[in-house]
């Protein structure tokens, strides 16, 4: 699930609890059978579970900006290390420096126990769907 999914379900499941207070006083007078307080629960319980989902994505997004950072000053060394060699500017452009937090539209499926989630992001070539011992079976439900 990508950020940018994470941020919208979350906005929509809120306007959705704050409506439910007006349904339910609507569905009083006209004596409806809308079941609202499981409505309600349902979906805070839902948020709360979202919640997780985006704790979980921005501290695998810090894990991998301090991976991304570390990298990029490594980099940046050898560049600096390589001008003082050779006593002038290496050629082409410098390394761009990476971006904080969570990127809004990449999934983020590293810790997915779902395959398909994996196979969404890399196709056919997924370690993950690719048994070791050969093709799959024509029956693998899994593999599509």
């Amino acid at each position: 699930m990508s950020h940018a999914h994470v941020e919208r379900i979350e906005a929509q499941l809120k306007a959705q609890v704050a409506r439910l207070p007006g349904m339910a006083e609507a569905a009083d007078e006209e004596e409806c059978d809308l079941d609202i307080p499981a409505g309600l629960q349902r979906r805070e319980a839902r948020l709360a579970k979202i919640a997780e989902a985006r704790q979980a994505l921005e501290a695998r997004a810090a894990e991998r900006h301090a991976a991304e950072q570390a990298a990029y000053e490594e980099k940046m060394q050898a560049r600096r290390q390589k001008e003082r060699e050779r006593g002038r500017r290496p050629g082409g452009r410098p390394p761009k420096p990476p971006v904080p937090g969570p990127r809004p539209f990449q999934p983020d499926t590293a810790g997915s126990t779902f395959p398909a989630a994996h196979a969404r992001l890399h196709g056919n070539r997924s370690p993950i769907l690719r048994p070791r011992d050969g093709p799959p079976a024509e029956g693998d439900a899994w593999f599509r």
